[in-house]
């Protein structure tokens, strides 16, 4: 038996039915098919029958031998003929000859996606894909910047609008604040007279948020819509902050007021010490909104007393006892902020005005916050401005990320009929007052 087997050519299956036809031999030498040779292997190895059992085969008696040895060779030479006929190809079950029998789709069913389409399909996923990051947009009286940290995936938006005040200096300042918002910054001249003359007229400040709005579509971002609004201010800036908040129609979704070393007004005539209070008016009310939690509005204040008129500290602590009637003042353990070495700063300070920032106040009712710094010079005073990125702005920031999903209106500084009434005969009341 055993003999007999081992003179079989390789091809030949004589195990079970499941064993694969597509092996490989001890040499690791791929069988080939092709289609005259059936998947069957030739009819070579007989198989068993309960008659003629393999078995029980008789082996040749030594009478025979030379003839029975003589008919296993010529099986075995016509086996080896056979096996060296069977031409050698590559095999037949190989990928290639699975893709080519498959059956060959038109070009015109097959779904081509170019990059272009690819961008397309980008851009529809995120408002800001097309959103230009350099240069500026023009605005009335200044402009807009799209900094690189502004983004926006749906197309709503936060506006920080600044006035008065180095450009340069404010996008940096903003940018290392982390501030995901678009930037206009507003410069109208020397002195606070301009800018209160600015938006005097109502419906100046709709016409700036529109001009804005126009701006941000200009830039690339698309279904843009505006979700909160700061309004900021260096110095006489303050005075295009008091108009606005007096003539505002109260529709902007206004989040947060940011003075730095600003807010002014006069003294009482034969009153010495005693502040016009009524062009705090509109101050007024915001720090009780602020005290109730409704709005942000953070002041700082230096030193400097000018001549003939209030200065930043004698406001700020004014407006500190308007919102103690909303709560309790909480003094802050003072902090000496991060000084913020800007690039921008090149060339808009001399060296011998650079001045940091040291605190001796910090004084807060709820969202209404006033933090004075010592100096009462020239360097003095800018600082308030160079150090906005580690002042006011990272106070902002923190805000606008812990409400990142807001998409409401606040109005808390318009919040009554009875506010609106007051507010006419206020603004009344600063309009016929000596300037």
């Amino acid at each position: 038996m055993h003999r007999f087997m081992k003179h079989l050519p390789r091809n030949v299956k004589t195990r079970s039915s499941r064993e694969s036809l597509c092996g490989v031999d001890e040499a690791d030498e791929p069988f080939g098919w092709d289609e005259s040779y059936s998947v069957t292997p030739p009819p070579v190895a007989v198989s068993p029958t309960p008659s003629e059992p393999i078995a029980q085969t008789v082996p040749c008696s030594s009478g025979k031998s030379a003839m029975c040895g003589a008919v296993l060779l010529g099986i075995v030479i016509a086996l080896l003929v056979t096996w060296v006929k069977v031409p050698r190809q590559e095999p037949a079950m190989t990928l290639g000859s699975w893709v080519h029998d498959l059956p060959q789709l038109a070009s015109s069913t097959m779904v081509q996606v170019d990059s272009a389409q690819l961008n397309s399909l980008f851009r529809q996923r995120r408002a800001d894909a097309a959103l230009e990051h350099a240069g500026y947009a023009s605005i009335p009286g200044g402009v807009l910047y799209t900094p690189e940290s502004f983004r926006s995936s749906d197309g709503s938006y936060d506006l920080l609008i600044h006035f008065h005040g180095n450009v340069k200096v404010v996008v940096e300042s903003a940018a290392v604040s982390k501030l995901n918002a678009a930037i206009a910054v507003v410069n109208l001249g020397v002195g606070s007279g301009p800018y209160q003359d600015a938006y005097a007229t109502p419906g100046t400040y709709e016409n700036l948020l529109a001009a804005i709005q126009s701006a941000v579509q200009r830039r690339g971002l698309e279904n843009a819509r505006l979700r909160r609004v700061a309004l900021s201010a260096w110095s006489a800036g303050y005075g295009a902050i008091s108009t606005i908040l007096q003539q505002r129609r109260g529709e902007d979704p206004l989040d947060a007021l940011l003075i730095l070393d600003g807010i002014h007004t006069g003294y009482e005539q034969g009153r010495p010490g005693t502040l016009v209070e009524r062009r705090l008016a509109s101050f007024d009310e915001a720090a009780e909104a602020a005290a109730s939690g409704e709005l942000l509005f953070s002041v700082t204040y230096s030193e400097i007393d000018p001549p003939g008129y209030a200065g930043s500290r004698a406001t700020a602590e004014h407006l500190l006892s308007v919102a103690e009637k909303r709560g309790e003042v909480k003094d802050s353990a003072l902090a000496v902020p991060a000084y913020r070495k800007l690039e921008s700063m090149r060339g808009a300070v001399a060296k011998e005005d650079v001045r940091k920032l040291e605190p001796y106040a910090d004084q807060q009712v709820g969202s209404f916050r006033i933090r004075g710094y010592r100096g009462n010079t020239r360097g003095h005073h800018m600082a308030h401005l160079f150090q906005m990125g580690a002042t006011v702005l990272p106070e902002l920031a923190v805000r606008w990320d812990a409400y990142a999903g807001y998409a409401g209106r606040r109005d808390a500084v318009r919040s009554s009929a009875v506010r609106q009434r007051a507010r006419g005969k206020q603004l009344v009341q600063h309009r016929q007052s000596p300037p």
